[in-house]
């Protein structure tokens, strides 16, 4: 009696440990992927919240708070 595995054997294996691989690859990849989106959106709400408290730091007879169009400078921009 033969021992071992039969190529057919073999074959279906590989490509089943094949796909198993590739789809966890995806998975990391859009898990990454995600994580730079969720990243992105707490660095948004930390710099608005930071602006939120600033604002609501100043006095109402601030120059800040007069009406008008504002901007925030960028150094080297004029």
């Amino acid at each position: 009696m033969n021992k071992g595995f039969t190529l057919i054997e073999t074959l279906v294996s590989l490509s089943l440990l094949m796909l198993a691989v590739l789809s966890s690859s995806r998975i990391m990849v859009s898990a990454l992927a995600w994580t730079r989106q969720a990243q992105a959106r707490f660095r948004l709400v930390e710099e608005l919240d930071h602006y939120k408290n600033y604002l609501s730091s100043l006095s109402f007879a601030a120059t800040e708070l007069v009406g008008g169009p504002h901007g925030r400078q960028m150094p080297g921009l004029s």
